[in-house]
């Protein structure tokens, strides 16, 4: 009988799933929707992984019976205790003897990017957040701990920014730069204001949204606007904290620090990584390209945990 290992890598707007075999081959992939439990419930989440899961069993010609083991990256996981709760207890009232694995998904994307091995994984998209484990298998989870206050360095938090700058260009209180020629041009309002009040009516209730203001600033700093450069080199700092204090935290030596990045923030990587690497440098730590997908490491992550792969521990 083959033995499959199925991996889920959720997201706020995208599901991946990934189901292979015993060493590591893909045998069948989907992909859906988002499956965060603040919009679908967290029966919805339930609903919508087996769904999938089926899907891939059904892609590879195999049976529930062959399936030895699940590993799901769910977001916000770990922050509401009732509904990490229910989920986990609705996938294993599903699955009943196979076991399943849930942790957020900041932690399928360490998985996928450092290949299971000691070091800290920052994803830097819509949102931020930084996940690592250390030789012994403790881990951290830093950032990304709210909309209105959190995300910092992420592609939100830079449009959130860019809009406050336009604001302040508009009124005076900072010199008008690149950033507000674009807007204009863009967005063409017949005043200053009516942007303003756009992406307040507009933008401000959808997080992607908010995210997709960032390309003006991109295009900004592209086109040498020094308060569009310091945005970015603000967002390096933070995101390089977040480093700083995950592996402070789990006490992982500069040797085995090993630093990926993935996300959005990718694209501005030549007014931000510089800054950003320093972080890492200082801690005797080095940055390091994603090895896998997310989805990959969760499905690397459910082998490890429930076929018998040995511990990565250098």
């Amino acid at each position: 009988m083959v033995r499959y290992y199925c991996g889920i890598d959720g997201g706020g707007t995208k599901t991946a799933v990934l189901l292979t075999d015993e060493a590591g081959h893909e045998a069948a992939s989907s992909q859906t929707t988002g499956s965060s439990w603040i919009a679908l419930g967290e029966k919805g989440v339930a609903d919508l992984y087996e769904a999938e899961i089926d899907k891939c069993l059904k892609q590879a010609g195999a049976q529930r019976s062959e399936l030895v083991g699940i590993a799901a990256g769910v977001p916000c996981f770990g922050e509401n205790k009732k509904a990490d709760e229910a989920i986990t207890a609705f996938m294993r009232d599903r699955f009943g003897e196979t076991p399943v694995y849930l942790g957020n998904d900041a932690e399928v994307g360490w998985a996928g990017s450092l290949g299971l091995k000691p070091g800290i994984n920052i994803v830097a998209g819509t949102g931020s957040i930084a996940y690592g484990q250390n030789s012994r298998g403790d881990s951290v989870r830093c950032g990304g701990w709210s909309t209105y206050f959190g995300d910092e360095g992420s592609c939100y938090w830079l449009g959130r920014n860019a809009v406050e700058l336009f604001a302040k260009e508009m009124d005076g209180r900072a010199e008008k730069g690149a950033l507000y020629e674009i807007i204009m041009d863009e967005f063409k309002p017949e005043r200053p204001e009516d942007f303003v009040n756009m992406a307040e009516l507009k933008y401000s209730h959808d997080r992607s949204k908010v995210a997709g203001l960032q390309k003006y600033l991109l295009m900004a700093a592209r086109a040498g606007d020094d308060s569009a450069r310091t945005l970015y080199l603000a967002a390096a700092d933070e995101l390089g904290l977040m480093v700083f204090a995950a592996a402070k935290k789990i006490q992982i030596p500069g040797e085995q620090l090993g630093v990926s990045l993935s996300g959005g923030i990718l694209h501005a990587r030549e007014f931000f990584f510089k800054r950003f690497n320093e972080w890492v440098e200082r801690l005797g730590g080095y940055y390091k390209e994603a090895e896998m997908t997310p989805v990959q490491g969760a499905a690397l992550l459910a082998r490890r945990k429930y076929g018998g792969m040995r511990e990565q521990t250098v």
